[in-house]
């Protein structure tokens, strides 16, 4: 709250001035905490799709493999 805003209160309510430096640190840690959680999400979803990938270029390398066998 700034000093205008605290001065503008009515008398008999204490009007609680936070620190920006406090304020500053909860919307950092709480972007932080936003950032990490999408970042996690992608990171599965990126681990995943590679996975995928992998197991289809083994699969298809496998058919490649057994056609290549039957031809001979």
């Amino acid at each position: 709250m700034s000093a205008a805003a605290s001065a503008a209160a009515p008398a008999g309510t204490a009007a609680v001035a936070v620190p920006f430096g406090f304020q500053l640190v909860f919307l950092l840690r709480r972007g932080f905490d936003v950032l990490l959680g999408k970042t996690a999400v992608l990171a599965v979803c990126f681990f995943a799709a590679s996975a995928a990938w992998a197991l289809n270029l083994s699969l298809l390398s496998l058919l490649l493999l057994f056609v290549g066998q039957k031809k001979r």
